[in-house]
């Protein structure tokens, strides 16, 4: 009589999660989860595999079905379908290697020289694939796809089992060595007894906050819906699942680039023909549509017939990206006057040394500092020294264009790099900003409050070799500057210099 796949009703599913979750540390759980799913959901085959510790592809615990053979021929029959399977060792390791390479189920026909039909299985364990779990049935025909969810379902349940009997395994030897140390201690039991009772109340305490880590973890991955779809190569959306449907719910009958990017021809980023060649992408995207940015990752999908499809998953990363940009503003920039922090200033400041000597560019270089800045402080407070801070980077940033690099040393200290700008026209510059800031107060309540700038400004050279040469050349001029009485703006040049 011909075979045919069980039925759904048929699967025992339930008792076989029971099964499972009953296992414990003195149990092999690959052998009884064999056994398991020969019994429950009638495999003719169940084995495992992973990488030994050369790299190399190992398969253990092979488990074959008794179901049709008596007591008397189960040998046998056990031994020529292993024998037969042991002639597709190749396409099985095939099988093994891509499940544990992209982490998606395969499947593999083979001819023993009946049709056996064989599925792998990722096992998972912390986001990583530890193992495969493959499992055949003597049919022509693939696994049919309530079949196939109920076998990643069990794959789950495997990952989980290990685990949890890992962790019982760790614990079991914790405990042990506790036995240990009382045996060892029993002399010091008066002293140790407390910090002993302490240890095994922190391990308790720690145990549960494990496990319930553990199922926190879990009910949040099972939360977590990143965004999935496959394509064809002909621009078809074959398959989407919940989470996308819900970013995307007009998405039936429409091409990819239809529903993506609202366009009536292929999207200009689309990487379904190197992806189909067998490349698996990755890149950033801003959707407008929900202003969020997602993680995608790119992957083929062949199919047994040839025909191969890209699997496109989105993981929203729009926090993520805002965190970022939020930091970068942070170690960048100076949080009282909103320019150039320190740092930041005199990396640019190398940066645009640097290509001014490999291409022979010219920039000016300027240091500013408020005159009688202790005073203002002295008279009127921390807080209005600081208004007069943000008042002065107030009015740089409106004489200044955007290419210049303006930072704030510390204190009352202040530079400004202006690429592409001659010492001459760098010395107007500073002077019209020097008049600005002295005809231009700031208020502070009612009363209205003006200071002064001293500034140094020179100019890069051939002979400059580094951008502390630069600092300490407009710092000289600035000092003559305040030399000269204050408010006013000082050209100083390098001099004597090959």
């Amino acid at each position: 009589m011909k075979k045919t796949w069980p039925d759904q009703q048929d699967y025992r599913f339930i008792e076989l999660a029971q099964y499972l979750s009953g296992l414990t540390t003195q149990q092999d759980i690959w052998s009884e989860v064999g056994k398991a799913l020969v019994n429950f959901l009638s495999a003719d085959l169940v084995a495992f595999a992973g990488y030994g510790a050369d790299g190399g592809i190992i398969e253990h615990h092979w488990t074959f079905s008794s179901q049709e053979c008596d007591s008397k021929t189960l040998s046998h029959s056990v031994e020529t379908l292993r024998q037969a399977i042991s002639k597709h060792d190749t396409e099985i390791k095939e099988g093994i290697a891509e499940t544990l390479e992209s982490g998606f189920l395969t499947s593999r026909l083979l001819f023993t020289p009946t049709p056996f039909s064989l599925t792998f299985l990722p096992i998972i364990q912390e986001s990583q694939v530890t193992a495969v779990m493959f499992a055949g049935y003597k049919m022509s025909e693939p696994f049919p796809k309530d079949l196939l969810n109920a076998y990643l379902a069990v794959a789950g349940l495997v990952g989980t089992t290990v685990a949890r009997l890992t962790s019982e395994i760790e614990l079991r030897k914790y405990r042990q060595q506790l036995e240990r140390l009382v045996i060892e201690r029993t002399a010091q039991l008066t002293k140790t007894n407390e910090q002993l009772q302490l240890e095994i109340d922190q391990r308790k305490a720690a145990e549960e906050a494990l496990l319930l880590e553990k199922h926190n973890l879990i009910r949040i991955l099972e939360a977590m819906q990143d965004c999935i779809y496959i394509v064809n190569t002909d621009y078809e959306i074959q398959y989407v699942n919940p989470a996308f449907s819900k970013v995307f719910p007009d998405h039936e009958g429409r091409k990819c680039y239809e529903l993506l990017n609202e366009s009536t021809q292929e999207c200009p980023w689309c990487n379904i023909h190197d992806v189909c060649f067998g490349k698996t992408m990755r890149r950033e995207w801003y959707l407008p549509k929900n202003k969020k940015t997602y993680d995608i990752i790119e992957t083929p999908l062949r199919y047994e017939d040839k025909s191969i499809s890209m699997l496109t998953i989105f993981r929203d990363i729009t926090e993520r990206k805002l965190t970022e940009e939020k930091l970068m503003f942070m170690a960048t920039t100076d949080e009282l006057t909103g320019l150039y922090n320190r740092r930041y200033f005199l990396e640019s400041a190398k940066k645009e040394l640097k290509r001014a000597q490999r291409y022979d560019h010219h920039f000016s270089f300027m240091m500013l500092d408020i005159d009688h800045f202790k005073k203002i402080n002295d008279t009127f407070g921390h807080a209005v020294g600081d208004l007069a801070l943000r008042h002065l980077a107030s009015i740089m940033n409106n004489s200044l264009r955007e290419v210049d690099i303006k930072g704030r040393l510390g204190g009352e200290e202040f530079c400004i790099l202006l690429p592409g700008t001659k010492l001459d026209n760098a010395v107007l510059l500073a002077e019209r900003m020097r008049k600005k800031i002295e005809n231009t107060p700031f208020n502070n309540y009612d009363k209205a409050i003006t200071f002064t700038v001293s500034i140094g400004v020179t100019a890069y050279s051939s002979g400059i070799k580094n951008i502390d040469e630069l600092l300490i050349i407009a710092d000289d001029g600035l000092y003559e500057a305040k030399a000269l009485g204050r408010n006013c703006v000082v050209k100083n040049i390098i001099k004597n210099r090959s």
